[in-house]
């Protein structure tokens, strides 16, 4: 066996790609207690390398200690772990995870990416900006305008000292 030569090598294209299909995978693996054998069912086309996935994550095991015995296409009737089984249900329904909340909340972002410019706010009434950074506390409103060209002009300023007093009004 280990002094054995490959003879042939070909690729068999899957008959029904767009078809589901139920995986089973036995398989063995060395862990720190000894050598244990298993068996796994997906229900994806990338059963391997989800298998692989799922022993690094539940059981801590390396892909080297990792051997494949056997996998094999099961029907869906002949599925035994309740993961699997929960996806056989015709009236199958999931919830749209990106619910946006519309209104007022949506023009105040509580964190910043970047520092604003300085001059674009100039020209604005007081109330206008400390409503805009309302639900910012003084020293994180110091920090984020840490990195901003105008920064010393800006903190040395009376305006300065007004917007974080009326920052602290609004608390």
């Amino acid at each position: 066996k280990s002094t054995g030569e490959i003879v042939s090598l070909k690729q068999i294209p899957e008959e029904s790609p767009v078809k589901i299909k139920y995986f089973d995978i036995q398989l063995r693996y060395d862990s720190r207690s000894g050598i244990h054998n298993m068996y796994r069912e997906y229900r994806d086309s990338g059963a391997v390398t989800q298998c692989y996935r799922d022993m690094r994550a539940c059981h801590r095991a390396r892909a080297h200690s990792i051997q494949i015995i056997k996998v094999e296409v099961v029907k869906a009737a002949n599925c035994k772990r309740p993961q699997v089984k929960q996806f056989r249900d015709s009236k199958i329904r999931f919830p749209f995870p990106n619910v946006f909340i519309i209104g007022i909340v949506c023009h105040f972002s509580m964190l910043k990416s970047h520092a604003p410019i300085f001059f674009e706010y100039f020209g604005l009434n007081d109330l206008y900006i400390s409503m805009k950074y309302i639900f910012l506390n003084k020293t994180t409103f110091i920090v984020m305008y840490l990195f901003n060209p105008f920064v010393m002009y800006f903190l040395h300023s009376q305006y300065f000292l007004n917007l974080l007093q009326l920052i602290s009004l609004f608390k």
